[in-house]
């Protein structure tokens, strides 16, 4: 089974294409999941598309914070362009590549550059083909037809939930591919990833009590695992000329550092105080 949204698939947007079209009465409802499911045969293959309002919601109110971000940034360059700030060509064009490289919504956006010249506009089949993708997610299955959507939902949601806690081993806790054979070696790597998934789970709710915000995306709480990826930025360094005294200091925090910090319940009073020793 594959659960796919990729936007370069042609077979997808086909679907998707046939599930915009159908009639209401087509969709089973699946309240243990809080979507509704349709059945889709394309090319001999069978899909089953998921749709959700609140998925709907969530991924129209992302695409719009997104877009706009982007949309800043090429504004801004637009402004320096028109003020004689950036005037070559392929400096124009490399800014540009710049600020979508970034941006998880480039695919929306096209733009246009000569010697002193910048516009951009959207790609317009590009975001009426993401308005339809809203709130959806298409399910490439081999199971048989008799089988019911409702079941194939559920079993993908059974996969994701495994897949999940295999991600905590290898994104979260950062553990290498270990190999283990004799039961008790294989019993502690599943309670390591039990212990992990406790520990990110705690991390996830504490955050949320907080109100700790993503910064990119206002409306979402903070993951553990971005809250993890920026304090990993926090360093402790020693500064040390050989001639006089050491001196270990850590770094320079930021709002959002210090968020996740409190949220944590990590006590910082000595992080600013450089200890010097001679």
């Amino acid at each position: 089974m594959l659960a796919t949204r990729l936007h370069n698939r042609k077979d997808v947007a086909a679907v998707l294409a046939f599930a915009n079209a159908a009639d209401n009465d087509d969709w089973i409802e699946v309240t243990q999941f809080h979507s509704c499911v349709l059945d889709v045969s394309h090319d001999n293959s069978r899909y089953v598309v998921v749709f959700s309002d609140e998925r709907e919601r969530r991924d129209t109110l992302r695409r719009l914070q997104l877009i706009n971000k982007t949309e800043d940034r090429l504004l801004a360059l637009e402004r320096r362009v028109a003020r004689g700030e950036l005037t070559d060509a392929e400096k124009i064009v490399a800014a540009a590549e710049r600020i979508l490289a970034k941006s998880p919504v480039r695919r929306l956006f096209t733009y246009d550059a000569d010697d002193g010249r910048f516009v951009y506009d959207y790609d317009h089949d590009a975001v009426d083909y993401e308005q339809a993708l809203a709130g959806h997610y298409v399910l490439h299955t081999s199971l048989s037809a008799d089988t019911p959507p409702a079941t194939v939902l559920a079993c993908y949601q059974s996969l994701r939930a495994v897949e999940d806690r295999f991600r905590v081993l290898k994104d979260f806790v950062r553990l290498r591919p270990v190999y283990v054979w004799t039961e008790t070696r294989v019993r502690g790597h599943i309670a390591i990833c039990v212990l992990a998934a406790v520990i990110e789970a705690l991390m996830r709710n504490a955050l949320h009590d907080a109100d700790v915000r993503d910064p990119d995306l206002d409306h979402q709480h903070l993951s553990a695992r971005r809250a993890l990826d920026e304090l990993d930025k926090i360093r402790r360094v020693t500064l040390d000329t050989g001639q006089g005294p050491t001196i270990r200091l850590v770094t320079r925090r930021t709002r959002l550092h210090e968020q996740v910090l409190k949220a944590f319940d990590v006590n910082t009073t000595d992080w600013d105080r450089p200890a010097i020793t001679t």
